[in-house]
């Protein structure tokens, strides 16, 4: 179990216990700790960004925009960036930038593994043994990568709606096949995992579960080895607890890019975003009202009109125009819900949830299709493909495989 540690900082020699597996479990502990803030707090939800340590400007960006949210709904959120030890530059230097930006903003997690992109997994698994042991009086909590946009407003209405056990929900994986591709930067041998597919899993651009399921993964952790694909793994750990992720409400969870629109953000939970995205100036216009200025009055906001808004100081003409805007700004939502579910149909270059990069005729012969049974499908599906004819949002994905016992 994690325990808060107050000594010196020490750069740590990584010794890999292979190239497709990590040292998990081990005992890791946290030279950057907040082990009060949840029982002060009693967030509803807890958000935890996986980031570099070098990664400063993500979080500043994060903390300004979505990451602001604290109440939502009459329900309290926390917000938490987790990292582990610099391996790159002057790590004493990071270290106490992080000392003092953790002074600054009381909003880090670090934990002495060595923060590396094989390490995901530790990283994925040390956060559930922070929440295990430090947040057992939350209801929910989200692990978000620093690249996506984040409407906390949406989660939340999905959450209250939710079950409180058992349950994970984000991007759903459907027969992803393991790659054999000695070239592949997801090649696993058939000596680490002799399966052709893996079982169902919530790919980890982001996904929420309830945080009575941290206990029965870290348990089962011990009896699933850890390879170093982290979302793959957590759904391993998930098959050999026999409990299926939720699928999550249709066209809310985005793989592929969104490109930003107000009108569009405001229907979703979470995309990713391009390298190229101006998040905070996004969000400033995410944020800001929408008014207008009738004749003779002040400005008023048609996104939430009522009876009781109208005054009748404004006349006839007035009130003709406000439902007419009103009318109008309806109908572009509508379409851009519809360009919301359009954009994911065609594939772009930041798709894939383990990794930065990949390219387009990559991803292109690797997503599976809905309706098709060929076995070249890919690791992770298309919009379309992640809900099948037979599954409901809220309700557990269908597993044939279900049954197969953990390797």
């Amino acid at each position: 179990m994690p325990q808060p540690s107050t000594g010196p900082v020490v750069p740590i020699a990584y010794v890999s216990p292979g190239p497709y597996k990590v040292e998990y479990p081990y005992g890791y502990h946290f030279p950057i700790n907040h082990p009060e803030r949840c029982n002060q707090l009693k967030p509803f939800v807890v958000l935890i960004v996986p980031v570099a340590p070098e990664n400063r400007k993500d979080r500043i960006d994060i903390r300004m925009t979505w990451g602001n949210a604290t109440l939502v709904q009459d329900k309290v959120v926390s917000l938490f960036f987790l990292l582990g030890r610099s391996s790159v530059g002057d790590v004493t230097q990071i270290q106490q930038q992080l000392m003092e930006e953790n002074n600054e903003y009381g909003d880090l997690l670090q934990s002495d593994f060595v923060d590396t992109y094989k390490n995901l997994t530790i990283k994925t698994m040390v956060m559930m043994e922070w929440l295990r042991s430090y947040c057992t009086n939350v209801t929910y909590a989200m692990k978000i990568d620093s690249d996506m946009f984040l409407n906390v407003h949406n989660l939340i209405s999905m959450l209250l709606t939710a079950k409180k056990e058992n349950y994970l929900t984000g991007l759903v994986a459907h027969g992803a096949a393991v790659l054999r591709d000695k070239h592949s930067k997801w090649y696993l041998p058939m000596s680490v995992f002799p399966e052709k597919h893996y079982p169902l899993y919530a790919l980890g651009l982001g996904y929420v579960f309830s945080v009575d399921l941290v206990t029965k993964i870290v348990e089962a952790s011990r009896h699933v080895p850890a390879v170093y694909i982290e979302d793959v793994y957590v759904g391993l750990c998930m098959r050999h607890l026999r409990i299926l992720p939720t699928e999550p409400p249709a066209y809310k969870f985005h793989v592929f890019p969104l490109n930003y629109n107000r009108c569009t953000y405001s229907t979703i939970i979470a995309t990713t975003t391009k390298p190229s995205t101006n998040v905070r100036e996004n969000w400033k216009d995410f944020t800001r009202p929408v008014t207008m200025a009738p004749l003779g009055g002040e400005a008023l906001d048609p996104w939430s009109l009522s009876s009781a808004s109208v005054s009748p100081d404004l006349g006839v003409f007035s009130l003709l125009l406000l439902i007419l805007i009103s009318i109008y700004l309806t109908s572009l939502c509508i379409d851009c819900r519809r360009s919301a579910k359009l954009e994911e149909s065609a594939p772009s270059a930041r798709v894939n949830p383990m990794i930065d990069e990949i390219k387009k005729d990559e991803l292109e012969s690797s997503v599976s299709v809905q309706g098709t049974e060929e076995e070249s499908g890919a690791w992770f599906p298309a919009w379309r493909s992640h809900l099948s004819t037979q599954q409901q949002p809220g309700q557990p994905a269908h597993n044939d495989n279900i049954d197969l016992l953990p390797f």
